[in-house]
């Protein structure tokens, strides 16, 4: 048996599956807003709903059924029930109704910013994404600082080369970029 007696559900109306008709009427019932949830659903059926489930930004799209004057949060719990592959996307746009823009979006990185930060017993490490590369950044500060820049990816049998490249780095003030 789960944590809520699907017995006691009223009947689901035609095009919501059945693990998003007991969310809705889970969310219905606990929380504050949303009680009409479910006859809202039962009322008009899928197709006022329609935009919002095959929109590429449901976020932007105002909830049907009398749901328009819903709470941002609110508006996120039925993101969360009918299109949870948006959900972080939804929760993205909610942060930057509140907070701003500057608070999702990621600032391109200054490399002379972080430099100052940056001492022989301070490296810089960058865990990157995929297709982020900041190799052509630091070859390019380090020939603006007059510094010696080397490079070594890191695999079967590169250890002792990137030891070699360390131990001269410290030695000879050079910087050295690890790849993994």
């Amino acid at each position: 048996a789960g944590i809520v007696d699907e017995s006691r559900l009223p009947a689901k109306p035609d095009g919501v599956d059945q693990a998003q008709w007991v969310l809705t009427c889970t969310v219905a019932e606990r929380v504050g807003g949303l009680q009409q949830l479910p006859s809202v659903l039962s009322g008009g059926g899928i197709e006022p709903w329609r935009q919002l489930l095959e929109t590429d930004s449901p976020w932007s799209v105002p909830l049907p059924g009398g749901l328009e004057g819903v709470t941002s949060f609110q508006k996120l719990l039925v993101m969360k029930i009918f299109r949870p592959e948006k959900l972080i996307e939804c929760i993205s746009e909610f942060i930057a109704d509140y907070l701003g823009r500057e608070f999702i979006e990621q600032p391109p990185l200054d490399l002379n910013v972080v430099f100052k930060d940056a001492t022989w017993q301070t490296p810089l490490i960058f865990v990157l994404s995929p297709g982020v590369d900041p190799t052509n950044q630091l070859m390019a500060l380090s020939d603006a600082k007059g510094i010696a820049f080397q490079s070594i990816a890191l695999g079967q049998g590169q250890s002792p080369h990137a030891v070699r490249l360390i131990d001269q780095g410290v030695t000879e003030g050079q910087w050295v970029l690890l790849e993994i």
